[in-house]
């Protein structure tokens, strides 16, 4: 698969790739699973940003994706530099934060969660570079 056949990714700025999870249909697993495997094929460093969050996500789905990032864990911690959320509500954000750092733990993964595009695409671009900033501090 070319990153230009993806249909639930938007990778035209790869190596930035954005996904909205509002956006993700029901059964979207192994279509998600073989973009990943494309954006691992490319042997290329690449970040995710989640425009949004999916609301009540399919558990299969879920388990899916879970299972193939458990089996993924070595190649996705080399390649994929970041993984950036958007939640604009702050204490949404909090918790996203809390959350990703146990995510980051597990997966060896860097999570980010920003309050908006702005923020995220920035986080993004450092974290291509290779540096681990810090998100904006929450007023």
């Amino acid at each position: 698969m070319q990153l230009s056949e993806f249909r639930l990714y938007d990778a035209r700025d790869f190596p930035i790739v954005r996904i909205s999870g509002r956006g993700l249909p029901i059964g979207y697993g192994p279509q998600l699973v073989a973009e990943m495997d494309a954006l691992l094929v490319t042997d290329k460093p690449f970040v995710i940003i989640a425009l949004d969050s999916a609301e009540n996500p399919d558990h299969d789905d879920q388990k899916t994706l879970m299972v193939w990032v458990k089996s993924h864990k070595s190649e996705l911690s080399r390649l994929c530099k970041g993984f950036v959320s958007i939640e604009p509500d702050r204490a949404v954000r909090l918790l996203k934060r809390a959350q990703g750092a146990a995510i980051a733990m597990a997966f060896g993964l860097r999570m980010k969660i920003a309050a908006d595009r702005s923020q995220a695409e920035a986080l993004a671009k450092r974290l291509l570079k290779g540096e681990d900033p810090q998100e904006a501090e929450d007023e």
